[in-house]
């Protein structure tokens, strides 16, 4: 019986409606890495799951699926964005840290002012 409380337990309504909240967050400008975390950990634990053209699905699941999909298609559209974003913060922190070698370089070559 353990092997199949390994299994991922099946789809519900819940689970992509927790992850559509969850990507909504993201979408109206958090910045809160618990908040991407979240979305981003939803996404993946979502993929690949998602019933499809199963005509006996519970309307309730379907309908929970295709908000879902509606969602993450303009998370999708926004990510090009945040990498951009992404990169110019990573700019930034190298810039910041060649300035404070420099500083330190500097000071152990010419030692404090008084």
């Amino acid at each position: 019986m353990k092997s199949r409380s390994r299994r991922q337990s099946p789809v519900t309504p819940e689970s992509f409606r927790s992850a559509t909240h969850a990507i909504r967050r993201v979408l109206e400008g958090s910045t809160s890495l618990q908040d991407w975390g979240s979305a981003f950990s939803q996404v993946f634990a979502l993929h690949g799951r998602a019933v499809n053209g199963n005509s006996d699905v519970d309307p309730a699941l379907a309908e929970a699926r295709s908000e879902y999909r509606a969602t993450l298609q303009k998370w999708h559209a926004q990510l090009p964005r945040l990498r951009e974003w992404l990169m110019t913060q990573k700019n930034a922190i190298e810039s910041r840290q060649a300035h404070g070698a420099g500083v330190s370089s500097w000071l152990k070559a010419h030692g404090q002012t008084r």
